[in-house]
Order: structure tokens, then sequence, then C-alpha cells
């Protein structure tokens, strides 16, 4: 029977910090992972109270503006556009940079909401969007009487 082995790992100069490493170093310092981040999705933070649903979305550098939020047949869908143009130049260089990113998330809302109240605010990079529970009535007690 022949015995398996660990297979050889091949170092090579991104394997110990990753190609986004060896690209800022070469670049001189310019942090690739700002404009990665953009690529991706965000992470949410779903939270319930007695008088609301919360989703939190980490959204960091992103402006008021570049966000769209809408509900259409109980899907609460929020979406973002984004494009970031810098460019520096000096004697003998001009370096332009950009990035550009985009996502679209959607939750199903419960049917215990009110749609009409939603509202949505942009601190700290976090997006938060508050949706409320529709408040129950307590009914009075009623008293039948009988013909």
């Amino acid at each position: 029977m022949k015995q398996l082995t660990k297979p050889t790992k091949i170092r090579s100069p991104f394997a110990s910090h990753g190609m986004e490493n060896f690209l800022n170093d070469f670049f001189g310092g310019t942090t690739l992972s700002h404009y990665s981040d953009r690529m991706s999705v965000p992470s949410v933070n779903i939270c319930e109270n007695d008088t609301s649903h919360t989703i939190d979305v980490s959204a960091p550098g992103y402006g008021k503006g570049d966000f769209k939020i809408n509900v259409d047949d109980g899907v609460l869908t929020i979406e973002s556009d984004y494009e970031n143009k810098t460019e520096e130049s000096g004697d003998n260089y001009i370096r332009k940079e950009f990035s550009t990113g985009s996502f679209k998330r959607s939750f199903n809302i419960p049917e215990n909401t009110n749609t009409d109240d939603i509202e949505a605010k942009y601190e700290n990079g976090i997006l938060s969007v508050i949706i409320p529970k529709v408040v129950k009535q307590m009914k009075e007690k009623k008293v039948i009487q009988i013909k």
C-alpha cells in the first residue's frame, strides 16, 4: 500500500503576505484593501425589538447619496453604486487611481411591519434602516347582550 505524503509547499513572494501586500510594497504603500473592500457585499446585522426591526449595513467611506433603498412587494432592497477618483502629480510622475463598486442586498420583511414609516440614517460608516412594526391595538372587553 502506497503511503500518502503531504504536498510540498512552494514559497513565493505572494505566499506569506499575499498579492495585496506585494502590490502595496511595489506601488509605495498604496492600500489596495480600500479598493477591494468596495468590490464585496457589505456585512449586515439585523436586530429586532418590541417596536421595530433594524438592519445595520457596514459601509464605511460611502456617503448618504451613494445608497438607494426601496420596498417592493414585501422585499426591502438596499443598493449602491460607488465611484471614487483621485489624481496626484509631481515633477516626473502622474498617478491616477479610481475605484468603483456596487452591491445589492435584498431582505424579506415580515408581515407585521409598517412599510410606510421606514427610516434610514447613515452615521460613522453604518447605514441603519429602521422598519417599525405594526402596533396592535388592544381591543376593549365587550359584553354581548342576549336578546
